[in-house]
């Protein structure tokens, strides 16, 4: 059974779900076939074909009834009572007619028997896809509704096929009255697993008052009226109309014709049953087989208009046939003939409309508006099919009137009604067209959405509120993080009632003399006699430093030289230049701080190139870059020169670059452009990333540039694709591998439509983005024909089929045309990915592989064990060096001498601890960051860089200082932190900043099996110069460590 999920794609906490449903389901096909079969035999056997149409006229009033009163009780009672009182009631009235037979005249319950299967067939579906819609995502729907639905077609199936084979293999021949038990009974076993489902999948629904739901329809709901007055809608509606139509006609037809060749009950019950299993069988496999691979190599407008040319191809015949032959005979071969293709007609309709018609309107709706999309398909579904029904009876029943009418001349007028469809479906495809257009051109990108990461907001969330020492903290490290803002940040909690805080903040502006914090508070304070003392002592201190501002420059007191960092804030440009020169090089920390702040809000130009060396040290990276920002535009060519120059680190070239696009100039994308054509990757992509924020106008030359890198991206993901897509799930860690590269595949994805955003109208490419990530076939199908209008036709053979609703598989097929793709097995799984460089394959993706290896390394891979040892990166070097020492030690002692100094040192160390915990390694420590919620979302440099900071706290023998540590890090079980004020308690995913919490000494305890992580001074300094730690740092923070769950 195991294996059957497996194959099914049918999650291990979906398996108990999916089998109740498809057992409910399976019984509901049961009611379906048998209810179907019975009503129809017994109504033509004592009716005839004359009352079809007023029997369809009758049963579509019965059905607007039906549906008014399921919708009327499901807007006031939950969901899950209404799903169980459904079956019921559905159990009830077949038993009801049943029992019926033996008090009243038999012919008018065999007219109701008939009139009743619509009704009862449409509210039982509709509540069951209602249920099935509440328990599963569109994500999961997308992979369980066909199997959901297969219940229900081998449920028909089977009780369709019984009738013909019972007789034959039992030799009992059953009443088709007693048909309505087994459909009753089947109802009623549905019930129990309804019951089940219910109970344990279904949360009860709080409904509504009748006022806010008349409120919320009024929002989203459109009238009857503006439904046909719309172009879309009403073509839409005119599509579903004369389908509708068709398909009464056929369906007129082909139980005319059946009756005709089968004029005992007994003998139609067989043939309906033989059929119908036809019938589902076609649907099934259209369904199953063909829509999808339709629908790729055609597109929207055949599926659309198939069926309606099939069925004016059929109905040509059955004209023809009925024209030149004698249909009174019924062995001739004339009615056989016509009696086939009516018959063809019917299986053909039906599994058509189910299997391509259906699954394809579901994609037409997705082009009208979002607000009122959902009334629209409920509109046309429900009402638009239901008025076409009485259509189709009263036009049936018109036609019975007239004495000369013939079974021949249904025909002639469904061939009128054909043609009708057929300029239906071509208009429809027309309107749809321009309802893509109109879509993109209203797509609006949620904006709320796109609001990128404030520091400034993140930390003075930290100041509204809390304790005296939460808000000083805060202060703390908004001035150690964001120290330009710092004055906002002081204004903001001088807004605080307590006396220690406003205490505090007034210190702080007489050590800084903070004119501009005090202009901030005043706004707000304009008559307090304390901030106008305040004022008045600030600006003396100032009136006083500025002439003497040069001999507290070079006096050898630290905080004289900081003083006169700040002095300078209030002196000329010319006065500040050159004393500014001479402390931004200054050896105290704090006095270079207070320098590059002064240059920055004094615009000091010249002194640009002295700050941006100092983005790549921890200790000033942050002032550094807020000082360059501030300068804005004057400093672009000071960031272009500094670029490429020789020695810089990539992670200076990253902020350089983000540094370029906060310019406000055109200067600036051309300078970004340039960035395009340089070799590193990564360099690449951060001057996409802010030419797309920046929405800047693409070139000739830059477009051709972009092409390439769209080209090498599509090539890379198409390696990460076949990968992913051999991944053994019974290998060693394949989960987390399967997950490291599911990463890079979005962050990939994420790229890609930064480039296209870029070579296409960015807000096209938004809408397009938002439907892909919806996950439906629906939405993925829509999204294939919004790109179609925009996308160029040289591109979408290689862009397509890395969104196309197929298995992975068959997009390496599609792709190996125009990329070389290795075919990856088992045997060479892991060469491949320790083949690529860390630009395609990440270096994590890679350690995760190599971990894969649980024995003895295979020979033809000890070379690439070998050449990760001698790479620069700590996490590559340290996995390949403790699984060789663990696996195959004399592979590494082979390469020993040929190792710095340092490396052999730590992969001694590993060598000694193979056989113990192994928490230690770089590894263990980057799976807890990739596994907590938040920092999952950090790049992986950011990653890495926090987990060569980690360093395992041993707790031995009971408490650990923590003297030497700024951070710590709970892995695993909860920390208790012991200070003079007592004791706090730090659970899983925390990450405590020590200074915060207002110690730098104190003792931690730990719970049994906790795993804890300590990182030494300096580390914060590290890690706050990335701006990606520092944003999901604070989320972490302001939410509480305490409450933090990780996966």
């Amino acid at each position: 059974m195991k294996k059957i999920f497996i194959l099914l794609r049918i999650e291990a906490d979906e398996q108990k779900s999916v089998t109740l449903i498809m057992l409910l389901s399976f019984f509901l096909g049961i009611f379906n076939g048998t209810f179907y079969i019975g009503s129809h035999s017994q109504f033509l056997d004592t009716f005839g074909k004359d009352e079809i149409a007023n029997a369809y006229v009758i049963s579509g009033v019965v059905g607007i009834v039906m549906t008014f009163i399921y919708s009327f009780f499901q807007a006031r009672i939950s969901f899950s009572a209404l799903s169980k009182w459904n079956l019921i009631v559905i159990t009830i009235i077949a038993f009801g007619l049943r029992l019926s037979y033996d008090y009243l005249d038999p012919k008018s319950v065999d007219f109701a028997y008939f009139v009743l299967y619509g009704p009862l067939n449409i509210i039982a579906v509709v509540a069951f896809w209602g249920m099935v819609n509440r328990i599963y995502s569109l994500r999961q729907g997308k992979r369980l509704f066909g199997i959901i639905d297969a219940g229900i077609i081998f449920g028909i199936i089977l009780s369709s096929i019984s009738i013909p084979l019972v007789p034959i293999i039992f030799g009992y021949t059953i009443d088709l009255r007693d048909l309505i038990y087994v459909s009753a009974a089947s109802t009623f076993l549905a019930f129990f697993f309804q019951w089940a489902i219910a109970r344990k999948y279904l949360k009860t629904e709080k409904v509504e008052s009748a006022p806010k739901e008349e409120k919320v329809k009024e929002k989203s709901s459109i009238s009857l009226f503006k439904l046909f007055v719309g172009k879309y809608t009403r073509a839409m509606a005119f599509f579903v109309g004369i389908s509708v139509v068709v398909a009464f006609f056929a369906q007129f037809s082909f139980m005319a014709v059946a009756e005709e060749r089968y004029p005992d009950a007994y003998e139609l019950a067989n043939f309906l049953g033989v059929f119908t299993t036809a019938l589902m069988i076609v649907t099934f496999i259209v369904k199953t087989f063909v829509y999808n691979r339709l629908i790729d190599s055609f597109g929207l407008r055949t599926s659309l208009i198939l069926l309606p040319l099939i069925m004016l191809l059929l109905t040509i015949g059955a004209v023809l046939i009925g024209a030149f032959s004698e249909l009174t005979i019924i062995e001739g071969q004339g009615f056989l003939t016509f009696f086939l293709i009516i018959s063809l007609s019917k299986l053909l309709a039906q599994s058509l409309k189910e299997g391509i018609e259906m699954p394809s309107f579901k994609l037409l709706y997705h082009s009208v508006k979002s607000h009122i999309r959902h009334d629209v398909q409920a509109k046309i579904d429900g009402t638009v099919n239901e008025i076409f029904a009485l259509i189709s009876g009263g036009l049936l029943a018109l036609l019975g009137m007239f004495s000369f009418v013939g079974i021949e001349h249904y025909s002639y007028v469904l061939f009128a009604i054909l043609v009708l469809w057929v300029f239906a479906a071509i208009r429809l495809y027309k309107e749809y067209k321009n309802s893509l257009k109109s879509s993109l051109d209203s797509a609006r990108v949620d904006k709320a959405n796109l609001v990128g990461f404030d520091l400034t907001t993140s930390l003075n969330a930290g100041l509204q509120g809390g304790t005296d020492d939460t808000v000083i903290n805060s202060l703390g490290l908004s001035r150690r993080l964001d120290v330009l803002n710092y004055s906002e940040s002081l204004a903001i909690a001088y807004q605080n009632k307590s006396k220690k805080v406003r205490n505090y903040v007034e210190q702080e502006i007489c050590d800084r003399l903070d004119v501009a914090a005090l202009k901030l508070i005043s706004t707000k304070n304009s008559n307090s006699k304390e901030l106008t003392a305040l004022h008045d002592q600030v600006k003396l201190e100032i009136k006083k430093s500025l002439p003497v501002v040069h001999d507290l420059s070079v006096s050898p007191d630290v905080s004289k030289r900081r003083k006169a960092a700040i002095v300078l804030r209030n002196a000329s440009h010319d006065e500040s230049s050159t004393i500014l020169y001479r402390l931004i090089r200054d050896l105290n920390e704090e006095t270079k701080s207070e320098a590059v702040v002064t240059a920055a809000l004094n615009v000091h130009v010249e002194l640009a190139i002295s700050i941006v060396e100092m983005l790549s040290d921890s200790r000033f990276g942050n002032v550094a870059f807020a000082a360059l920002k501030r300068m804005g535009d004057s400093v672009l060519d000071v960031l272009e020169v500094s670029f490429y120059k020789t020695g810089v680190d990539q992670l200076t070239q990253m902020k350089l670059i983000e540094l370029i696009g906060c310019c406000e100039t055109k200067k600036a994308d051309k300078v970004l452009y340039k960035k395009i054509s340089y070799p590193h990757r990564l360099i690449v992509f951060a001057a996409i990333e802010q030419l797309e924020m920046r929405n800047s106008a693409v070139d000739g030359d830059s477009e051709y540039m972009l092409l390439n890198v769209l080209n090498e991206l599509i090539g890379s993901i198409a390696l990460i694709i076949s990968v992913r897509n051999f991944i053994d799930e019974n290998i060693e860690h394949s989960k987390l591998l399967a997950s490291a590269l599911d990463r890079e595949l979005s962050n990939n994805f994420a790229r890609l439509f930064s480039v296209l955003k870029l070579l296409y109208d960015a807000k096209s490419v938004s809408y397009v983005e938002e439907n892909l990530k919806d996950g439906s076939p629906e939405s993925i199908g829509f999204a294939m024909e919004l790109m179609e209008l925009f996308i160029s036709e040289n591109l979408k053979p290689k862009l397509f089929p890395l969104f196309e609703d197929i298995s992975h598989s068959n997009k390496i097929k599609k792709l190996a045309d125009y990329f070389p793709i290795e075919h990856v097995n088992e045997e060479n799984f892991l060469r491949v990915i320790l083949s690529h460089d860390i630009t395609e394959i990440s270096s994590w993706s890679k350690c995760v592989a190599m971990h894969t290896q649980t024995d003895a390394i295979e020979d033809g891979l000890i070379a690439h064990f070998k050449s990760n040892v001698f790479g620069r990166s700590p996490i590559l070097y340290e996995t390949a060096g403790y699984l060789l020492s663990k696996n195959n030690a004399e592979a590494l002692t082979s390469v020993a001498s040929r190792l710095s100094h340092e490396k052999n040192t730590a992969i001694s160390k590993l060598n000694e601890l193979v056989s113990k915990e192994n928490k230690h390694l770089l590894f263990e420590k980057m799976k807890s960051i990739t596994n907590h919620p938040s920092f999952s979302q950090m790049i992986m440099s950011d990653k890495l860089l926090m987990a060569e900071l980690m360093n395992l706290v041993s707790f031995a023998p009971q408490s650990e200082s923590t003297a030497d540590l700024e951070l710590l890090f709970v892995a695993e079980g909860q920390v208790f932190l012991a200070k003079s004020s007592g004791e706090i308690a730090f659970k899983k995913g925390s990450l405590v900043y020590l200074e915060q919490h207002g110690t730098t000494e104190g003792k931690l305890k730990a719970s049994r099996d906790s795993v804890v992580y300590g990182l030494g001074k300096g580390s914060f300094s590290s890690l706050a110069n990335r701006p990606g730690f520092i944003e999901q740092w604070l989320l972490l923070d302001w939410n509480g460590s305490g409450e933090i769950k990780v996966a």
